[in-house]
Formats: C-alpha cells, sequence, structure tokens
C-alpha cells in the first residue's frame, strides 16, 4: 500500500504540475465525501492484507470479485439503474467462472477424494466463529469498497486527479499503520525494491488512473467493474505460460465461464444501442 501510495502519488503530482491541474478541493462538502470515499477504500485495503494471514487466498478472491455485483445492487437501489434478465444471467455465470477459478481445489473434491494435504492446507488458517467473523468483515469492505465507486456520482467538483492524489493520501497513512503493526520482519534486496517500484508501483498507477478516470466519466459503474473479471483470467494465464503451471479442468472450464458471461452482458447492451 504505502509502495503504490507513494509511486502513484508522486507521478500523479508530476501529471498535474505540468498540466496545471487544480491540486486543492473547495467544495466543503465534496471534500467530506472525498475523504470517507478514500477513508473506506484504503481501510478496506489495509484489512485485506491483515485477512491474507487469516483466510484461505482462494476465499478471499472470491468475496473481492463480489464487489462488482454490489456495484450494480448499489446502483439499482440509489439510481435507478434497472437491470434485465439477462443482465442478471450474465453476470451470474461470469462470477461463478471466477468461483471455478479462485477455488478449482474445492470443485475437484466434489468429484475426487479429498486429499492430505488440501485438510491439512485448510487447517492452516483459523477456523470457527472467528473465521466467521472474518468473512463477514471481509465482505462488508467490498460492499464499502463499491460504495466507494459510486460516490462519486454525489461529488459534483471533483476531478479524477484529486480522487487519486486523495486516495494516495490515504494508502500511504493507512499502509504505514500496518507496516508498525506488522509481525513480519520487513527485509527486501534491492531488486525486491525495484520489482516493487516498476510492478506495484508503475502497474498500479496505470490501473489506477485508468479505472478511476473511467468512474468519473460514466453513470453506470457496473460495468467498468465487471471488467475487472478478466483478471482473474489474465491471472490464470500468466501463470500456464510464463510459470509453466498445469491448468485444471475447472479452471479452464472457469476462464471460459467469465469470459462467456462477460460477452453476453456487454453485446446484450450493444443490442439495446
Amino acid at each position: 500500500m504505502v509502495v503504490r501510495g507513494v509511486i502513484v502519488s508522486f507521478l500523479m503530482y508530476t501529471i498535474g504540475y505540468v498540466k496545471k491541474y487544480n491540486m486543492q478541493v473547495n467544495d466543503s462538502k465534496d471534500f467530506k465525501l472525498l475523504t470517507f470515499r478514500n477513508i473506506i477504500s484504503a481501510l478496506g485495503q489495509l484489512y485485506y492484507f491483515y485477512a491474507i494471514n487469516k483466510l484461505p487466498v482462494s476465499l478471499l478472491l472470491i468475496i473481492s470479485n463480489t464487489g462488482p455485483i454490489f456495484v450494480f445492487i448499489l446502483n439499482y437501489f440509489l439510481f435507478g439503474v434497472k437491470l434485465t434478465i439477462k443482465d442478471i444471467i450474465g453476470i451470474s455465470v461470469s462470477f461463478f467462472g471466477v468461483v471455478m477459478v479462485s477455488d478449482p481445489s474445492y470443485f475437484q473434491s466434489l468429484f475426487m477424494e479429498t486429499t492430505t494435504s488440501s485438510v491439512q492446507e485448510n487447517n492452516q488458517y483459523i477456523q470457527g466463529t472467528e473465521k466467521y467473523i472474518l468473512i463477514g468483515i471481509s465482505i462488508l469492505t467490498w460492499l464499502g469498497w463499491a460504495l466507494a465507486i459510486i460516490m462519486v456520482r454525489y461529488m459534483k467538483s471533483i476531478n479524477t486527479f484529486e480522487i487519486n492524489m486523495s486516495l494516495c493520501f490515504f494508502f500511504i497513512l493507512f499502509g504505514s499503520v500496518g507496516i508498525i503493526q506488522s509481525e513480519t520482519p520487513f527485509d527486501l534486496s534491492l531488486n525486491d525494491v525495484l520489482g516493487l517500484i516498476f510492478i506495484v508501483g508503475l502497474v498500479s498507477f496505470m490501473y489506477q488512473i485508468t479505472f478511476i478516470t473511467s468512474t468519473t466519466i460514466t453513470k453506470n459503474h457496473g460495468p467498468i467493474t465487471l471488467i475487472n473479471y478478466t483478471m482473474i483470467v489474465e491471472s490464470f494465464l500468466v501463470e500456464v505460460v510464463f510459470f509453466k503451471e498445469v491448468p485444471s479442468i475447472f479452471e479452464i472450464i472457469g476462464s471460459i465461464l467469465v469470459l462467456l458471461g462477460l460477452a453476453s452482458y456487454f453485446v446484450s447492451k450493444l443490442q439495446k444501442k
């Protein structure tokens, strides 16, 4: 979070200085909304890194992908953005594909005998009531993420530059708290640091500025957030092509379902136009 916040804020400030963007929020209502928006975004990100040591990564990936669904739900109730049956089917198929790619071992266990290693892997995480509490909080953080996305519609005088700079500030702030509270020693080599700067910093910069800019120029944020599902397929392909991972049949089927669901949703939108 800190690396992302520092690199992205530096690049955003440089762009803002060159293009002479406004670097001050003058409207007090917009300032309060912007602050609240980015606090819940940064807290959600911080909680994700906390929960990643407590819950299986596959489970957290599935929960994180409920975010776009919450965006559609909030848009429906707050702004009256309608959903057709075709829309719901496309979104559901795509999300089911995400679940299959994120946790293929679950689907394997339905058709094959569960191995001892998979049981031991599950036992290394917390169990019982605490597990369900953390799952519940995780779901709430992605509901907060969805709320943060659509809150842009309430801010009349805020531009993408101000949103990005404010978000970076809170990423640095909460990320620093996370580092201080972390029990894991911070020991990185020079190559690790350079890798973080390139991968986390520059890639995050491209994603963050593109995504946030998109949310400021549209009234329906659902389709934009739904595109995030393609990242699951991209990650799967990277593992297969570059890391020579052997894909399971469920990962392949899941990737196909993600793409089919997205294609069904966006084709139906194009047909309406």
